[in-house]
């Protein structure tokens, strides 16, 4: 007959030896590779609550010889610490994996450094890790965050830190810098969960109450269906909005680009596919850009946008008004509804974000007038094959922000790269090979400007410096 018991004290064996595995990685890290405070900080935190397990496994199994109900009980307890630590194991090797020659890291500090200036967000952190998936995403709480807090409720331990975002990225584009803008937006599905849920909350509750007015009063079914289906939408156009006002119009270039939007400048009434779809988590994609170009015109950013010749700028102009081919795809609409009426919620509290956002989103200085007056210079310097740390207005040596150097790199991209090629002399402008070398040069030489720019401003703050010299 099984000696239960014994079971205990050979699961939960096996469960330290399986953990200390884990956690050994962690241990691991010196002086090489190198990674950022906050993914240290993650990485400390797994190893913390890995000794903390091992220690609450050593006493596990006393009590378990007790009688069977305990040992069952005990083995339970066992299965959910195991499940917790699987979760935990999944990730951790993709956290590993984003050190920092493996991550954007000057361009992530860029944008965290925009979000801290925020009072809500200052302590705000974020930690990078490698995704097999070609996309950006923002580990849901449940991932990661509510599963260590159970792990150490059950273990007595430490909880998952505060303000500590975990975001996805893929491998693939470890060295990049275009793409990668998109990490503004899952960085803030972090600062929507961590602030502006409830706000947002509320304004769809606000719409759905006067939608009753109209079709009279829903079931808790339908309340609950429709109020989750439009938590979702309007948590991504939040996102989207959050990003615009963190790093302006490249997050909209970065998204159209991984989404392959351009078709949508060819023929955008005439397409109904995958662009025009509504799906159960996601607005549909002209929808999104429908509310960037009201949010650029707001901002200021518009009439810069329309100079730039680019197939990006052609797709928002042809979303400047709403499309009337958006369909809903993979969501069951309360009957009583219709997707009519429901749409017509998304589309009013996402014009409601518009305003919004932009009042929880605003900074002291003017990146859109330092645009018009840098990006000229910052792309000649592209054009030059030299990195735009430095650039020269008006007789003055400036040191360019780095929101402007990401915008003008965005648009020296679709507009400099023939011109880079010829300057060069390296390789054909016709030749496809050419280009993407040119573009992954000016992707470096941004990078490092943006770099620059940080050390820069951290100098000129330590020793009151300014960061304009004049000739």
């Amino acid at each position: 007959m099984t000696n239960f018991s014994e079971t205990v004290r050979q699961e939960s064996a096996a469960l330290y030896r399986f953990i200390d595995s884990v956690i050994r990685r962690c241990a691991e890290v010196h002086e090489y590779p190198v990674y950022t405070s906050s993914s240290e900080k993650f990485l400390k935190y797994v190893k913390k609550l890995g000794a903390e397990t091992k220690e609450f496994l050593k006493a596990f199994p006393s009590s378990a010889e007790k009688d069977k109900d305990t040992a069952r009980s005990k083995r339970r307890k066992l299965n959910s610490v195991r499940s917790g630590w699987e979760n935990l194991h999944e990730y951790l090797q993709a956290a590993l994996a984003a050190d920092t020659l493996h991550v954007p890291t000057s361009l992530i500090f860029a944008i965290q450094d925009q979000i801290n200036k925020l009072e809500d967000l200052k302590d705000l952190r974020f930690t990078v890790f490698h995704s097999d998936q070609v996309n950006y995403l923002q580990l849901p709480p449940g991932t990661v965050k509510e599963a260590a807090d159970e792990l150490a409720n059950i273990v007595k331990g430490s909880p998952f830190p505060l303000s500590l975002g975990l975001i996805g990225m893929p491998y693939s584009q470890a060295d990049g810098f275009l793409l990668n803008c998109l990490l503004a937006h899952e960085m803030g599905h972090v600062a929507y969960q961590e602030v502006y849920s409830p706000d947002v909350t509320t304004e769809i509750e606000r719409v759905l109450e006067a939608l009753e007015k109209k079709v009279g009063v829903l079931d808790d079914q339908d309340i609950t269906l429709s109020l989750d289906t439009l938590k979702y939408w309007t948590e991504e156009i939040f996102c989207d909005l959050f990003a615009i006002c963190l790093i302006g119009p490249a997050y909209s270039f970065a998204l159209i680009e991984l989404t392959g939007a351009t078709l949508l400048a060819d023929s955008p009434d005439t397409i109904v596919d995958m662009f025009h779809s509504f799906m159960e988590y996601h607005p549909a994609e002209i929808a999104r850009f429908y509310f960037h170009v009201m949010l650029h015109k707001k901002l200021g950013w518009w009439p810069e946008m329309e100079k730039i010749s680019s197939p990006y700028v052609d797709v928002l102009k042809v979303s400047q008004t709403k499309s009337a081919n958006v369909r809903i795809e993979t969501t069951t609409i309360p009957e009583r509804i219709g997707d009519e009426r429901f749409l017509k919620c998304f589309w009013q509290i996402s014009a409601w974000l518009v305003k919004f956002v932009p009042k929880q989103v605003s900074f002291a200085s003017d990146p859109i007038k330092n645009y018009r007056e840098q990006s000229d210079a910052i792309c000649e310097s592209f054009r030059q094959a030299v990195v735009p740390s430095t650039v020269v207005i008006d007789g003055r040596r400036t040191h360019p922000d780095p929101i402007v150097l990401i915008n003008a790199a965005f648009r020296f991209y679709p507009e400099g790269i023939p011109g880079l090629i010829d300057n060069t002399e390296q390789g054909d402008r016709a030749s496809v090979e050419s280009r993407s070398s040119a573009a992954e040069r000016l992707e470096m030489w941004a990078l490092k400007a943006i770099e620059d720019c940080r050390l820069i401003r951290r100098a000129g703050a330590q020793y009151g410096g300014s960061s304009q010299v004049r000739d």
